[in-house]
């Protein structure tokens, strides 16, 4: 048994591994382009090039870290805020900067040099853009370029004016910030790490860290898929062992028929004809059967509202898990073979229908959500999806991912339990 466990956890870590990578791909190269549309909304605002005045000294506002302050100064890019906590001691040998977590700070209303001089090759670096950028948002002929004689190691002074290309900035840091600025390789083996870490950064929308937006919508989630498994089992398994109990009467065939047209039953007709029954002014009831409380938050949990959840995921729940119940019935119902009145024969059907259905329903679930406004799992997958939100999209497939793998080793270890006992 031991070693059976073993393997079955070996193909789960593969089976894992290469989900991962297929999510990695797919986040990569399927959501629209974020950078494209901050860019496009950017340059509609009229900012596509601003003209800058080269600063040599500043007063600080607030208490900061000197790091802190030659990254905002763009003295020096983030990954090199150390080297411009140097800088800046250097530059202002006359000033005494107290230690606060053991790190040189300025005190408010303290005067600060950043610089006395700078090229425009260092202005690029720290702007994480090329000194052509810069060079061609000054054309010869400018203002800041009168006789054409910019180049990328020109020294500007404090006091010196330059046009810095907002667009290819804005760009630039968007990039770094999604991590998308490096090679494809790297990007990949940072997203394996964060996938282990359980870190996928913040939402590039609400700029909230993206797992604990999952934590928050995964229970609503779960709620709807237990729900539909409850449904379905409280129908299918009944109606199936009715039928085996009967078997070879005329009913058993009139079940067994009528598991096939429900299975084949087209879900979302099914969704659609559930909301005009229940709703007020439907396709029955004038006034409805019972108010569906699509904006209450509390009906978003059992535990809060028992009644306004039941109000609310009763139809998803159904329409869910009616089609599963017809896998359920078919897999209890009577077959060819003698031994299916074997319970364990039963259920090692129902673990293999199971495997089997277990993303059918997870994904049409994923859909339900959107169709009954559910903020769980599925609603923000689509949502982040519209929205281009990468650490969104990776913190909520990979949670999916990490959920039906761990499903898929519960089934088969049951499987494998089953057929061991079998066999013995």
């Amino acid at each position: 048994m031991k070693h059976l466990v073993v393997r079955h956890f070996l193909i789960a870590l593969l089976s894992l591994w290469v989900a991962l990578s297929l999510v990695f791909l797919i986040v990569r190269v399927a959501p629209g382009d974020f950078v494209a549309q901050k860019l496009a909304a950017l340059e509609t605002q009229g900012a596509e090039q601003r003209p800058t005045q080269i600063v040599g000294a500043i007063i600080v506002e607030h208490d900061a870290p000197l790091s802190e302050i030659a990254v905002e100064q763009r003295l020096v890019r983030e990954e090199h805020a150390e080297d411009g906590a140097a800088l800046l001691l250097e530059r202002n040998p006359n000033v005494e900067f107290p230690l606060v977590d053991g790190e040189p700070s300025a005190r408010a209303g303290t005067e600060l040099t950043l610089r006395e001089r700078v090229t425009i090759a260092d202005l690029a670096y720290a702007y994480r853009i090329e000194s052509d950028d810069i060079l061609d948002a000054n054309p010869a002929g400018s203002l800041t370029n009168p006789d054409g004689q910019l180049a990328a190691d020109t020294v500007l002074h404090p006091g010196d004016w330059i046009v810095m290309p907002t667009t290819t900035i804005v760009e630039a840091n968007i990039r770094r910030r999604l991590g998308v600025d490096r090679s494809l390789g790297a990007q990949y083996g940072d997203f394996l790490w964060h996938v282990v870490r359980f870190d996928f950064g913040a939402s590039v929308q609400t700029q909230e860290s993206a797992l604990s937006v999952v934590g928050v919508v995964l229970p609503r989630t779960v709620q709807l898929n237990l729900y539909a498994l409850i449904v379905a089992a409280l129908i299918g398994l009944p109606l199936g062992f009715a039928a085996l109990r009967l078997r070879g009467r005329r009913i058993a065939a009139v079940l067994q028929s009528g598991s096939a047209v429900l299975w084949a039953l087209p879900s979302f007709w099914l969704v659609l004809f559930l909301i005009g029954m229940v709703a007020a002014r439907g396709y029955f009831f004038e006034d409805g059967l019972w108010w569906i409380p699509l904006l209450d938050h509390d009906a978003y949990s059992i535990t809060s509202s028992p009644t306004g959840f039941l109000a609310l995921y009763s139809l998803p729940a159904v329409a869910a898990g009616l089609p599963l119940a017809a896998v359920i019935f078919a897999a209890c119902a009577p077959h060819s073979d003698d031994r299916e009145r074997d319970l364990r024969a039963i259920a090692r059907r129902l673990l293999a229908a199971l495997r089997i259905q277990l993303p059918i329903l997870i994904g049409f679930n994923f859909i339900l959500e959107l169709m009954f406004a559910l903020p769980g799992l599925g609603f923000v997958l689509f949502g982040s999806l519209n929205r281009s939100d990468t650490p969104l999209i990776s913190a909520v497939a990979c949670v999916t991912v990490l959920f039906m793998v761990f499903c898929y080793f519960a089934i088969d270890m049951a499987r494998a339990g089953l057929d061991r006992e079998a066999r013995a």
